[in-house]
């Protein structure tokens, strides 16, 4: 049987110690809302460009010969010219295809040959210099694609609304993403685009004003990024004539 000196300093050692309370009700919510205020754009942005580039990095197999002989191998002859040993296909000689999708990568390369001219990089280094720069270009254009698809949430459902986090996270975590976007396609270039337009479109001239809602010298409808630019111009005079011919030749 313990004595009573021992039960009492038992006694007085678990009342010193630090009580382990079970977090409030509602405390992850409020973690959650704290870390979505925190979190700004940029941080975002920058989150994305850099899950991105280990995606384009750490993806080793084959999905479709585009990926191939639609950009990388007519941009490699756009670089370094007809007899670098490019593999072009017909179309590509006939003339049927754009070339300003290789033309992007053919400026990549032109630039890894500028960069390893720079350091002096060894045959090696420059090889791998090679392989890697189309994918992280690819990395960030996929990127601008989570980006916007946030930014057009936001937009549809507003600022800061669980929607379009929810938007971000699905196209984040979506395999077919991870397996696809980063890759040297014209179709993943023209996802981002369209993304991007479908976010900069100006949706609110498609409905009337109603209530209180402002509108322009034309009558459209005015959001609030309108009214930040007209906010800008009175700043600057030359911006507001700018804005008003843009209108008058829309």
């Amino acid at each position: 049987m313990a004595s009573p000196a021992l039960s009492q300093a038992s006694t007085a050692f678990e009342s010193d110690a630090p009580q382990v309370q079970d977090p409030p009700k509602g405390a992850g919510r409020a973690m959650l809302q704290r870390a979505k205020e925190a979190a700004t754009a940029q941080d975002i942005l920058l989150f994305l460009i850099a899950l991105r580039i280990l995606n384009a990095l750490s993806i080793r197999t084959f999905f479709q010969p585009d990926e191939y002989f639609q950009s990388l191998e007519p941009a490699w002859q756009i670089a370094f010219g007809a007899g670098s040993g490019a593999w072009i296909t017909w179309e590509w000689k006939t003339q049927l295809r754009s070339a300003i999708h290789p033309a992007l990568f053919a400026a990549v390369y032109c630039l890894c040959v500028g960069f390893g001219k720079l350091y002096q990089l060894s045959p090696m280094a420059h090889g791998e210099l090679f392989l890697a720069a189309p994918k992280v270009t690819q990395a960030i254009i996929a990127a601008l694609g989570d980006y916007y698809t946030w930014k057009l949430g936001e937009r549809v459902y507003g600022r800061g609304s669980n929607e379009a986090w929810a938007a971000l996270f699905l196209t984040v975590v979506s395999p077919w993403q991870w397996f696809c976007s980063t890759r040297t396609l014209s179709n993943c270039l023209e996802t981002t685009l369209t993304i991007i337009a479908l976010h900069q479109w100006p949706w609110h001239w498609s409905l009337d004003a109603a209530g209180d809602e402002k509108v322009d010298e034309y009558g459209l409808r005015q959001d609030l990024d309108t009214d930040l630019a007209e906010e800008l111009a009175k700043c600057v005079p030359e911006t507001d004539e700018i804005m008003k011919r843009t209108r008058s030749t829309a």
